[in-house]
């Protein structure tokens, strides 16, 4: 006899992996037989709790039937996705993997930053005067990155290196950060203007510790490098993975006047043939 909470639920006979769906709430039978080794029929039963339930084994082989909670997905968290976000790396960045460990993550979405010409902006107004300002890009391209459910993963000279879940949090962190920095460079010389260069792209990488901060390394995160390295700057340019993406397109869909889009090919150093970037 089960005691159940309204709610959907189901019965899974393991070895068929075949789910038989309940509703429990108050109209419906209190008693249900389930003969296991037979297919459950799809349509969904109402009971009510509690619940008797008569369970049929047929053969003599041990045979295991779940009962699942159904809705629980939508309130779980992957360790994928919680890694990705800047609070959670900030308090345990340091002891989600050991050392010596080495995980593949499936998919991950990247997002490489760079500032245009800022060599000149060093020479131009010297180490301390150039440092304050790419100091402050740094703030700015962290709020915008974080508010999007992203991490930064490091930072290299002028350049940054971000990771998120989702194709679509990225490009709304590209954005953010374009439209932060327009604000930062308004009112300046225009010789002290930063602009910045975006390039976004996802795949599976390789995850590992490196003191004490978690950082990835493959194929795809050299490729997302190089994808920011077409960038012209005040713009973002996104690998055809990316674009595919059915977030993205119906975000650029629905923003079609405020978007301009335009789809070119590249050789990506280091990368074979010419890769499609939008």
């Amino acid at each position: 006899v089960l005691e159940l909470n309204y709610g959907d639920y189901s019965f899974l006979d393991a070895a068929l992996e075949n789910a038989l769906p309940i509703h429990v709430g108050s109209e419906g039978t209190n008693e249900i037989t389930i003969h296991l080794g037979q297919e459950f029929s799809s349509d969904e039963l109402k009971v009510t709790s509690p619940l008797k339930v008569h369970i049929h084994n047929p053969e003599h082989d041990f045979r295991v039937l779940k009962l699942l909670r159904q809705g629980y997905r939508e309130y779980a968290v992957t360790a994928a996705e919680v890694t990705t976000l800047q609070r959670f790396k900030d308090l345990f960045g340091s002891q989600v993997l050991s050392p010596d460990v080495q995980i593949g993550v499936s998919n991950i979405v990247l997002m490489f930053t760079d500032l245009k010409d800022s060599t000149n902006m060093y020479d131009g107004h010297g180490d301390a005067e150039a440092y304050s300002l790419v100091k402050g890009h740094f703030d700015v391209l962290r709020q915008a990155i974080a508010a999007n459910d992203g991490s930064i993963v490091k930072t290299i000279g002028d350049a940054v290196m971000g990771v998120f879940y989702r194709p679509i949090s990225a490009l709304k962190a590209s954005f953010e950060i374009h439209r932060a920095i327009s604000s930062l460079n308004t009112g300046r010389d225009p010789a002290k203007h930063l602009v910045v260069k975006i390039g976004i792209h996802a795949g599976s990488a390789l995850c590992i510790n490196d003191n004490g901060v978690l950082d990835y390394f493959g194929s795809m995160v050299n490729k997302a490098a190089r994808v920011q390295g077409t960038s012209k700057g005040n713009d973002v340019v996104v690998s055809e993975t990316i674009y595919r993406d059915a977030e993205i397109a119906n975000y650029i869909e629905q923003h079609k006047g405020q978007i301009t889009e335009s789809p070119f090919e590249a050789e990506l150093k280091g990368i074979g043939g010419m890769a499609a970037l939008h």
